[in-house]
């Protein structure tokens, strides 16, 4: 997946802040304007360079980003990292949760029919 626009963060941020995005300077006295790292559901970790303007580094994929994640300063100089969620990433999840329990069932059949055969060839 690529990165979601930082715009597009802003605006989820502002909301669940529950604030207009142009009163986020209330809530932190900087915040960077482009993603510092990606991050799964639990973990963050930092972005290649190249990935911070949207660019896959030469020879990789594009990371993953269920999260990204923003260098923020609070109006007491605490810096913090500010995790914003992919929109729509649960519903994928779940379907990916979904398919993954009904494929289950099919490749434990066919595990343990390779199981008997190999055993029935040796």
């Amino acid at each position: 997946m690529p990165p979601f626009s930082s715009d597009e963060a802003r605006d989820i941020l502002a909301s669940e802040l529950g604030v207009q995005v142009s009163r986020l300077g209330d809530i932190f006295s900087d915040l960077s304007h482009e993603p510092i790292a990606s991050a799964s559901i639990g973990q963050a970790r930092t972005l290649p360079r190249r990935h911070r303007h949207g660019h896959a580094p030469r020879g990789g994929s594009p990371v993953s980003t269920w999260r990204q994640v923003y260098k923020g300063t609070l109006p007491d100089g605490r810096v913090v990292a500010v995790k914003v969620q992919r929109p729509g990433i649960l519903s994928e999840i779940a379907l990916d949760l979904y398919i993954l329990r009904l494929l289950a069932p099919v490749t434990a059949i066919r595990v343990i029919t390779a199981r008997r055969r190999r055993v029935m060839n040796s």
